[in-house]
């Protein structure tokens, strides 16, 4: 591209706009002092129209004394009359003559003050008109460099959208997996849970001989149970973490898409005013949108400790209700403490056939 035709830098548009606003302030000062001037000729000018209002009525009172000699020239008769009269017109004339030299030059200062007042007021209207130029220069100057402001900090804002964009990917990525592998863990819990109900009610039914192998599986399953409930919670908190990152790194997002559509109006707006060709309406960012993580769903209420006097009933299939999200995680104190009470009751269970061995046939 030629240097005629080449769009002008931003160094080369503030050096124009200094010399603009130099010559503004120039035509500022000229302003002032051709105001100033035509105050002062307006203040001469009335000066000398004062100055003109007495020659005129001097000059209207020769004219009347002329008009009452000419009347007695027509009616003097000797000569002596004519000769008085005569030099009387002589002397009012003298006063005449010297009374219109006075007004010709105040009519001629005037006529001067009146075409200095003309050129003044050329003067300050081609001012005018310069200043009215200069300033819609400016306005196109300031224009063209908020336009490459605008252009440069869309070209940051885009910028930072793409590396935003690849870090809320990511953390959305994590953020699947994670969700992923909770529901799998919340599954094999589950299903571990419905295996713990089973088995306690089979202790219910068991002979003292068969409940220690079953308890023994129970005691594996809670221990399998407790693995998964630990393992939840290790993945859990830096997932918090995480979420928070992406919910602060999506709200950056949302500013800086909302900035640069301002900008993107501004930018057509100062295309219009430049003259340049209206660019496409880009289409909106897309912001991620958030997914519900599922929070770590607390262990189950435990069961009631089975009573030995009550008769066994037959096993029925029983519905495993998830727990509900707003249920704290009530931790191991109560399982161990269950755990006792069925060890406790066992060893009673134990040391009854010994005393009947030791009764008397």
């Amino acid at each position: 591209m030629d240097k005629v035709n080449r769009p002008k830098t931003k160094e080369e548009l503030q050096k124009e706009e200094r010399e603009i606003r130099e010559e503004l302030k120039a035509i500022l000062a000229q302003k002032e002092e051709l105001e100033k001037r035509k105050e002062n000729l307006v203040k001469e000018m009335s000066r000398l129209r004062k100055e003109l209002a007495p020659i005129l009525e001097i000059e209207e009172e020769i004219e009347r004394e002329k008009k009452k000699i000419e009347k007695q020239e027509k009616t003097s008769g000797t000569p002596e009359e004519r000769r008085e009269v005569e030099e009387k017109r002589w002397k009012i004339e003298e006063q005449r003559h010297y009374t219109e030299s006075q007004r010709w030059e105040v009519e001629e200062k005037i006529g001067n003050i009146s075409r200095e007042i003309g050129k003044n007021k050329i003067a300050y209207q081609k001012l005018l008109e310069r200043k009215e130029v200069l300033e819609k220069k400016l306005k196109l100057v300031l224009a063209r460099e908020e336009y490459l402001q605008v252009i440069a900090r869309i070209k940051e804002i885009e910028e930072d959208l793409k590396q935003l964009g690849k870090r809320i990917e990511k953390l959305t990525r994590e953020k699947r997996v994670f969700k992923k592998e909770l529901e799998a863990m919340e599954k094999e819990r589950k299903k571990i849970e419905s295996s713990i109900k089973e088995i306690e009610q089979k202790e219910i039914r068991a002979l003292p001989a068969e409940r220690r192998k079953i308890e023994t599986e129970r005691w594996e399953l809670e221990r399998k149970r407790k693995e998964i409930i630990e393992k939840e919670w290790e993945i859990t908190k830096p997932q918090s973490e995480k979420e928070k990152e992406l919910k602060k790194l999506q709200a950056e997002y949302q500013k800086l898409v909302e900035e640069e559509e301002v900008l993107e109006r501004r930018k057509n707006e100062l295309e219009l005013i430049l003259g340049i060709k209206k660019a496409v309406p880009r289409q909106p960012k897309v912001v991620i949108k958030e997914e519900a993580t599922p929070a770590p769903p607390p262990p189950p209420a435990p069961a009631p400790p089975p009573s030995p006097k009550k008769a066994a009933s037959p096993p029925r299939k029983e519905k495993v209700q998830p727990p509900p999200s707003v249920q704290k995680e009530r931790g191991f104190e109560e399982i161990i403490k269950r755990m006792e009470e069925i060890e406790k009751r066992n060893k009673l269970e134990e040391q009854k056939p010994k005393e009947q061995s030791t009764l008397p046939k």
